[in-house]
């Protein structure tokens, strides 16, 4: 019910082997890949924390530019992945450019015995990951996936967990759809929330994690009616959280579903960030679609500026 673009055919000549850092709630290895980009990735064992244990619970990891999602049995989880320069002197001149990362979960309330985790969609391409500090020298190869079916997360409610390619709209990739079938109700799907500290604001039709470092928008662009001649009505839905900080979400009047209609949500997150190159004077800032530029003086000796700017 949710769009799916078609998968990227498989490149035949590997000109190059890419290196990726996977970060997924403090849990580290390497892998080099022959296909870009990768979508939900299994873990099959790669997966290990800072101190080299296996995380089982970590079932499928999908990573953007600061922005990794880390999908549970019970739920799900967002990493967000940036670096601060922190000042080395008295006087601020020095600074050395630190790896920050904070989580928020969701966890699903009232989980159905009955639910089931279906990959769906697997895509081309092999993955081989080398775990950091690991003895073995041989390397996991994990399949990867378009999307993520969560089928009977409550009875009649599935969540949908699918990647596509970034857009203004969509700068992760990342989104998930609750998909609500007839003679459900869906008032009773609710997400539990935790992070320390975080708190969550509301406003309009977003909703807004603030962490310690930094903060995440979510927002839902539309949601609609599909029917199974296939036709879409667009409806009005919007988040609701409760005292206890629970996520749930309520629909218009106009959303009374006939027998094989589905309602479908799809919730968008954004990241919102911010960093701080050396110290000293901006004296410009620009922002396009390939990224943001800062122009400057400064005496600190590091942090400063993307490498090679200079030749741009």
């Amino acid at each position: 019910l949710s769009s799916l673009s078609k998968p990227k055919p498989m490149r035949t000549i590997v000109a190059h082997m890419a290196i990726v850092a996977l970060l997924v709630s403090g849990h580290s290895c390497y892998a080099t890949q022959q296909i870009e980009p990768t979508g939900f990735v299994h873990n099959v064992g790669q997966v290990h924390d800072q101190d080299n244990h296996p995380v089982p619970q970590s079932l499928y990891t999908f990573s953007s530019n600061g922005l990794n999602v880390n999908l549970r049995s019970n739920g799900f989880s967002y990493d967000v992945i940036g670096g601060r320069n922190i000042s080395t002197n008295m006087n601020h001149e020095d600074s050395d450019s630190i790896l920050l990362i904070e989580r928020i979960d969701f966890n699903f309330a009232n989980i159905s015995k009955e639910m089931e985790i279906i990959p769906m969609n697997s895509l081309p391409g092999i993955l081989r990951y080398y775990t950091i500090g690991s003895s073995d020298d041989k390397p996991f190869v994990p399949k990867h996936y378009m999307s993520i079916m969560y089928h009977n997360v409550q009875p009649g409610i599935d969540v949908l967990f699918s990647t596509q390619d970034p857009s203004p709209e969509n700068h992760s990739g990342f989104e998930y759809s609750i998909i609500v079938h007839a003679g459900t109700d869906g008032s009773a799907f609710k997400l539990t929330c935790s992070s320390v500290p975080m708190r969550i604001s509301k406003t309009g039709n977003e909703l807004e994690f603030n962490l310690a470092q930094w903060r995440v928008k979510e927002k839902i662009p539309f949601s609609y009616i599909a029917s199974q001649s296939g036709l879409t009505r667009n409806v009005e839905v919007s988040y609701q959280i409760s005292s206890l900080g629970d996520i749930s979400f309520a629909s218009s009047s106009d959303t009374k579903l006939a027998q094989g209609d589905s309602l479908v949500v799809d919730p968008v997150p954004a990241l919102i960030w911010s960093t701080t190159y050396g110290l000293g004077q901006g004296n410009a800032i620009r922002s396009n679609s390939s990224g943001t530029f800062i122009c400057g003086n400064t005496s600190s000796a590091s942090g400063i500026a993307t490498t090679g700017a200079h030749q741009t």
